[in-house]
């Protein structure tokens, strides 16, 4: 395995393929994913059967209806998704401790090592590719870098893989289409615009070109047309996490319910012994609703939270507003970033207290802002105050 330091394993369309495997009578159909969750259903993925149909990324259901009467539109279900993928990143920590997650349905593994212990290239193969269900049809590369490992495996046939040694790795390059680049898809259709359409085309170039009309981007963009990739190799590190789920005693789509539930949880969370002086940076709120659909977000706090209430409050402010699309069954919160928190003494001195004061103030305005998406806090403020009338000697100003 001389000169192959990585490998990319990817499953195409993931969440799409997903669903083909939970409906199998869905396999070779228009298959489109919407966000039932936003204010506007959009499509949010779609198979390549559906795109040749006429179905774009973005597009409205009816308008997606319009353009492909035939077509199949389901409501994604992200925590699924997440579960799966996190079963195959398990698998392949498995096989190799040096592990790199991307974007759900792709991951790079470090060969070192491998072939020795596992017998050889296609031991190694046999295991990568057992890390995923079959019926994902995944697909391996193997070459000297990220970029050109994962270009190998978005070219390999599905449930196979491709190996692009070190020596072929420009001309492997040279024939795959600009939109391989992980760029913008503005940046791409400015390529495009100017006549670059493969990566011969970008390495062509000179540098110094590409970088004075896109920037750094296009140095980059350079340099991974001539299979130079600096981009270092992140391992996943063990993350501590703490969850808590509530199984509802009957589905429901009454916001209030759920803000029941959700402070249950808090208080569940924060009373075990993992959460005992210590507090979270950030926190996981997942719905799972009837019909295999689910929602979920994720809130990053300015400083760690261990009080149950405050964490309520401000997983409330993130349900606040939401319009269920069906009966919800159960609520699963998940806190990370966990970090002990150190008592804090009050100063006796009077500027110390009305500091502290302002900053417990400043505590409120936050959480009022992230349930109401603005500030309903005032402070009157002087604007005019030489003025005859009234109104104008004072304006009022929200806290931020």
């Amino acid at each position: 395995m001389t000169n192959l330091a990585i490998a990319c394993i990817v499953v195409p369309d993931f969440p799409l393929r997903i669903e083909s495997v939970r409906h199998p009578e869905l396999d070779g159909l228009p298959l489109a994913l919407t966000d039932a969750t936003a204010q506007r259903r959009l499509i949010v993925e779609c198979l390549p059967e559906a795109t040749a149909e006429g179905i774009r990324l973005g597009m409205t259901v009816r308008d997606a209806i319009n353009a492909c009467p035939r077509a199949v539109i389901l409501s994604a279900d992200p925590v699924y998704y997440a579960s799966v993928f996190a079963e195959i990143l398990d698998a392949l920590l498995d096989v190799s401790p040096g592990i790199e997650q991307g974007e759900p349905g792709l991951a790079w593994i470090d060969l070192r090592g491998l072939e020795r212990l596992y017998g050889g290239l296609e031991g190694v193969v046999e295991r990568l590719l057992g890390a995923a269900p079959p019926a994902l049809r995944p697909r391996l590369g193997l070459g000297a870098n990220k970029f050109v490992a994962a270009v190998a495996a978005r070219r390999a046939r599905p449930g196979g893989y491709r190996l692009v040694p070190e020596v072929y790795s420009r001309a492997f390059l040279a024939r795959n289409p600009v939109d391989v680049l992980p760029v913008s898809l503005e940046m791409i259709r400015r390529l495009e615009r100017f006549g670059l359409y493969t990566l011969r085309d970008i390495a062509r170039l000179p540098a110094g070109k590409l970088q004075a009309q896109f920037g750094p981007d296009g140095y980059r963009a350079w340099e991974l047309a001539n299979g130079i990739d600096s981009a270092p190799f992140r391992p996943l590190e063990p993350v501590e996490q703490v969850v808590e789920r509530l199984a509802l005693p009957a589905p429901t789509v009454q916001i209030d319910a759920l803000l029941l539930g959700v402070r249950q949880l808090a208080r569940r969370i924060c009373a075990r012994h993992a959460m005992r002086s210590r507090g979270a940076r950030q926190a996981r709120i997942q719905l799972l609703i009837e019909g295999q659909r689910s929602w979920e977000r994720v809130v990053v706090f300015k400083g760690a939270i261990g009080d149950a209430e405050r964490l309520a409050g401000l997983l409330a402010g993130r349900l606040a507003g939401l319009t269920v699309e069906g009966p919800v069954e159960e609520i699963a919160l998940e806190l990370s970033g966990l970090t002990t928190i150190y008592a804090r003494q009050r100063q006796l001195f009077e500027s110390d207290l009305r500091r502290r004061r302002q900053q417990d103030i400043d505590e409120v305005v936050d959480e009022l802002k992230q349930r109401y998406s603005l500030s309903p806090l005032f402070s009157l403020t002087p604007v005019e105050p030489w003025s005859r009338i009234p109104e104008r000697r004072w304006g009022l100003l929200a806290r931020e």
